[in-house]
């Protein structure tokens, strides 16, 4: 635990474990870490990285639950809105479905970048 954690609640000490075993790519263990912050605190960027634990595992259709619910406890986050859109992509799902995702995206933040692609890529596989 680092000196500044001791002021964190539990969900919040755990979250910062399940960042630092994501990005030394531990995904399962940052997945446990999540999981079990989730039980504490709901959370909407814990559930998002439950979505990115699950992607980087390969299980994009779990990934889809945590990323829906990160989205709908937050539905201004363009992160979170991109990354669920992107999952949705990549699993096939309708195209009106995803591109509903990125307008939302869009209305709140209308230059990110990451959706506009995205969204140029989804409208492609629609012609």
């Amino acid at each position: 635990m680092t000196e500044g954690d001791s002021d964190l609640s539990p969900a919040a000490r755990l979250h910062n474990k399940g960042q630092t075993a994501f990005a030394d790519a531990d995904y399962s263990r940052a997945l446990e870490c999540f999981r079990t912050a989730i039980e504490l605190d709901e959370h909407y960027k814990t559930w998002e990285m439950i979505g990115a634990s699950m992607l980087a595992l390969g299980d994009a259709e779990g990934a889809l639950l945590g990323l829906r619910r990160a989205f709908e406890m937050n539905p201004r986050s363009s992160k979170t809105g991109h990354r669920l859109a992107s999952c949705m992509h990549s699993l096939g799902m309708p195209i009106e479905e995803v591109d509903d995702v990125l307008r939302q995206v869009l209305v709140v933040n209308e230059t990110y970048g990451p959706a506009i692609r995205l969204r140029e890529v989804v409208r492609r596989r629609q012609s």
